[in-house]
């Protein structure tokens, strides 16, 4: 058979899309790669064009098309169906005709046939016709295959479909093919999706499952079966069983046709498909998704006769999808349990902002790889198993199995309570009361000090001298000129080499982090709480308020403060940075020779900070040294300050309190039995602590170093791709992991998915960067689990009051300032009291201007509650401050007792609030 009308699925062309329509062509590709697709032929759009050409058809609907009223329902009702008549009523031209006829007689006579209409513009990712345009079912004879094709171009023209391509913009001259295709008798049929359209997730395979034929399911007429199938290993992870309380067979009466009849009711009661049979189906799924480029499938499916076929597959379209699996591509431990719970609150603390698929894919792999090992060495079996990290829409989600795990593990009964900040409140009676082995527990430690020379007790003062002192110049790691100098090859063994130099180190000070520093909290608490009776109320706040010498964080932020007063005490710098923004400034300095000294100083401290300069943690975010308005921002904060508050002094007089209450609590403990030694070893202890609190500080600056030149690696490999065309836009590669950008170096990209996966990936990043949105505190698999008692207003707390948690002591008014992003600081005035998510060192400018800051996240060793202790001032933590808390408002501060209350409401609201 030989015809531009009717092409067989198996026919060379069968694909063409714009000749055989979306349902068509996707019918003769599955066709051609060998899935097991009923046969059937396609009367093509030139069959359709042939058929409009004869006797002016064509003229008559466009002059009929022209007058259809798309405004009222009923007059588009109307004029469509005038259109239809036209059609119907119009006889088929042999040139059609008879190719159809031989095209169905190679099916075999008397076989029954699906015949369903397939548009140009149907079963795209952009666009999807889905029930749009008509089908009809058990369709036997030529005869009536003849007269099914008319019905299915009129129904080109029903008011819906009409409607849709009015609004979409398609034009009505497009074209419409109709597929011709075998009917299988199906005992059991349904959907298929190779992604769960619920969630997004894309390592979930959704079916719908019901008796008879697919029909039931997609008039609705039936509640299916549902299950979901894992994409990795093909497990049932959810079934839930339908009422099926219709199913959709063959016209017995007229042996034509379909009717609807009620399933038995023991039909009803089981399920369609066995778990076996579930999983044999997805399988099919995932081959014709990698078939189509890997991009997620919505299938038509029909069981007969112990065999699946496939009756068509299309994109799917109207999901969300991120492919937030593939983030987490890299990990090599097994995928949690299905019932895991997920929080944020580990990342929120120690990894605050949005996180990028990229710095997600390297930092992560840090973590797991020094967590594994040392459940390994504490002899956690279970907790070396588990996954830690779960990517999920710009956020990175902890694992609570494992943290509790490894809280009931490593800890004494009597320290637990204090552990729990990374827990649902649903699991914290379970934690506290685990069973505790006091022999396993001092076998820990005693291998700790004696079996690993990573995990002593003052294992990180080691690791401060072998990297944050000695290592400085390999953390620097190669400038960008010697970058572009390596090989492909070369240049990913490059950034492999500093992930596994930062990956030592955070490996070298996990123990002392997790377990000796946590230990050392704990017992001085203990301490307090036996041996101290005099009555300070903050007193443990209090102690570990100050420090001794001066953070690396602090010597740059008075360095910052010292370059903002040689601005302020210069009317010619002065002049300079009122009058030019950003990097202007700093163009406009050098026109001087005051600012020429001024930037000879500010050259200084570039060379020591340059990697640094932003609040969050993820590589995306610009450092110092990748722009100057970093630097701007935070001048013009010191600058809008009291030009007299020279925070070298407030550090010294918050020392000089802290040594004040050491003293006191030593002189209150001496007097009791043994007291002498009980003081040497409180002191001892406080000062184990002090020194772990300097190391911690000290520590992010040179992680910060290794990351930036980690950062450097990944922005020359973009900078090639660009340049090979195989990337766009500039900031394209932070949306990809390291894993999919390597093979794309490689040559191995599959570019299609790829640039669908940055858009997505991008949307939902900006989303949480910019706080138009919110991701929840806990997942179970990728759903939001409800799983926190809220601590707001309760029967003891007035109106308008909340309650938190308290992390620096002392009580203020002042007027919120809700601020949810680092570039909006310059809106923070004197004395106001900060409301944000968290903080960190990029914010530091804000805290010579703030009398109290409240944040949503973080604990007592949060960035923003030990600067706050620094800084003398309350800070309370409280969940949802920034929607709790109107902008503007005057609002009480207790860092005592950890209460925000409401005392007046803001006067209006901030635009940029209320448009946000």
């Amino acid at each position: 058979m030989t015809s531009s009308h009717v092409l067989r699925f198996d026919d060379e062309a069968s694909g063409t899309h714009d000749l055989v329509g979306g349902k068509g062509a996707n019918l003769g590709r599955l066709t051609h790669a060998g899935f097991p697709v009923p046969p059937g032929f396609t009367v093509t759009t030139a069959g359709h064009a042939a058929f409009l050409a004869g006797d002016g058809l064509a003229a008559e609907i466009d002059a009929l098309a022209a007058g259809l009223d798309h405004e009222h329902a009923d007059e588009l009702e109307r004029g469509t169906a005038a259109i239809r008549e036209l059609i119907v009523g119009r006889e088929l031209p042999e040139a059609i005709a008879g190719p159809v006829r031989e095209a169905y007689a190679t099916l075999g006579d008397g076989t029954y046939v699906a015949v369903r209409s397939s548009g140009t513009a149907e079963d795209l990712a952009e666009a999807s016709f889905a029930g749009m345009h008509d089908t009809y079912l058990d369709i036997v004879g030529a005869d009536g295959v003849l007269d099914a094709i008319k019905r299915c171009w009129a129904s080109l023209w029903t008011a819906r479909a009409a409607s849709y391509r009015h609004t979409k913009g398609f034009d009505h001259r497009g074209g419409i093919a109709v597929v011709v295709q075998t009917m299988v008798p199906s005992e059991v049929s349904g959907v298929m999706f190779t992604a769960n359209p619920l969630t997004a997730a894309t390592d979930e395979i959704v079916i719908d499952a019901s008796w008879g034929l697919g029909e039931a399911i997609v008039s609705g007429i039936a509640t299916p079966d549902e299950y979901t199938v894992a994409h990795r290993d093909l497990r049932v992870k959810a079934k839930t069983l339908g009422a099926k309380e219709k199913r959709v067979v063959r016209n017995p009466e007229t042996g034509v046709g379909t009717v609807a009849e009620d399933v038995p009711p023991q039909d009803r009661d089981r399920f369609s498909l066995t778990d076996e049979q579930a999983a044999q189906l997805a399988d099919l799924g995932r081959r014709v998704q990698a078939h189509y480029s890997d991009f997620p499938q919505d299938t038509e499916w029909g069981y007969a006769e112990g065999e699946f076929y496939l009756l068509q597959s299309r994109p799917v379209t109207g999901v969300d999808l991120s492919w937030d699996a593939d983030v987490d591509g890299w990990q090599w431990n097994e995928a949690a349990p299905d019932e895991t719970v997920w929080t944020r609150a580990w990342a929120d603390e120690i990894w605050t902002g949005a996180i990028t698929p990229l710095m997600y894919s390297f930092r992560a792999r840090s973590f797991t790889h020094s967590s594994q090992w040392a459940q390994g060495f504490y002899q956690n079996p279970e907790g070396a198993q588990m996954r830690m990290w779960k990517y999920y829409r710009g956020n990175a989600y902890y694992n609570t199995t494992l943290e509790q795990s490894f809280i009931t593990h490593t800890s004494l009964p009597s320290t637990r309570a204090a552990l729990l900040a990374n827990l649902p409140a649903t699991m914290h009676q379970e934690t506290l009361d685990a069973p505790f082995s006091m022999s396993s527990f001092l076998k820990l430690h005693v291998r700790c000090q004696v079996t690993d020379p990573l995990s002593g007790f003052s294992s990180w003062v080691k690791a401060h001298n072998k990297y944050l002192v000695d290592g400085i110049a390999k953390a620097q790691g190669l400038g960008d000129e010697e970058l572009t100098k390596l090989s492909d090859a070369e240049l990913i063994r490059y950034i492999e080499e500093m992930w596994k130099y930062e990956t030592d180190y955070i490996q070298e000070v996990w123990t002392g982090f997790f377990i000796h520093a946590r230990d050392a909290f704990s017992g001085l608490v203990a301490m307090l709480t036996k041996w101290y009776d005099g009555g300070r109320a903050t007193v443990f706040t209090d102690l570990i308020t100050g420090v001794p010498r001066p953070t690396a964080a602090m010597i740059e932020a008075n360095a910052l403060w010292r370059l903002a007063q040689g601005i302020r005490n210069s009317e010619v710098l002065s002049k300079a940075f009122a009058e030019n923004r950003e990097g202007a400034f700093f163009e406009a300095a050098g026109d001087s020779e005051e600012g020429r000294a001024w930037l000879k100083e500010y050259d200084a401290f570039m060379a020591e900070n340059g990697h640094r300069g932003h609040a969050d943690r993820d590589i995306y975010y610009l450092r110092r040294a990748e722009h100057p308005g970093v630097d701007y921002r935070a001048l013009e904060a010191f600058l809008a300050a009291d030009g007299d508050a020279d925070p070298e002094a407030k550090e010294k007089e918050v020392e000089a309190k802290r040594q004040t209450v050491i003293a006191e609590v030593a002189d209150n403990i001496r007097r009791k039995p043994f007291g002498a030694v009980k003081a040497e070893l409180f002191k001892a202890m406080v000062e184990y602590i002090t020194g772990f609190l300097l190391f911690r500080d000290d520590e992010r600056h040179w992680v910060d170093r290794t990351t930036f030149s980690i950062k450097r690696g990944y922005t020359e490999l973009s900078r090639r791709l660009r340049e090979r065309g195989v990337l766009e836009g500039e900031r394209d590669y932070f949306f990809l992991t390291g894993q999919e950008l390597y093979a794309m170096l490689l040559g191995n990209a599959n570019l299609p998915l790829t640039k669908a996966k940055l858009a997505a990936r991008m949307r939902n990043f900006d989303r949480v960067d910019t706080g138009a949105g919110t991701n929840p505190k806990y997942l179970v698999g990728t759903r939001d689990a409800d799983l926190e008692y809220e601590r707001v207003p309760g029967q003891d707390l007035p109106e308008g009051m909340f309650l938190g948690i308290g992390t620096s002591g002392g009580m203020v008014e002042g007027t919120a300032r809700v601020v949810k992003e680092l570039k909006d600081i310059g809106r923070v005035q004197n004395g106001e009291i900060l409301v944000t998510n968290s903080t960190d060192p990029g914010w530091t400018p804000v805290f010579l201007l703030i009398n109290a800051i409240v944040l949503e996240t973080g604990g007592l060793l949060a960035h923003g509650s030990c600067l706050a202790r620094e800084y003398g001032m309350p800070a309370v933590q409280l969940a949802k401050a920034m929607q709790l808390i109107p902008d503007g408002a005057r609002i009480r501060i207790d860092g005592d007792k950890g209460t925000v209350e409401i005392l007046e409401a803001a006067a209006e609201p901030t635009p940029e609030l209320v448009e946000a």
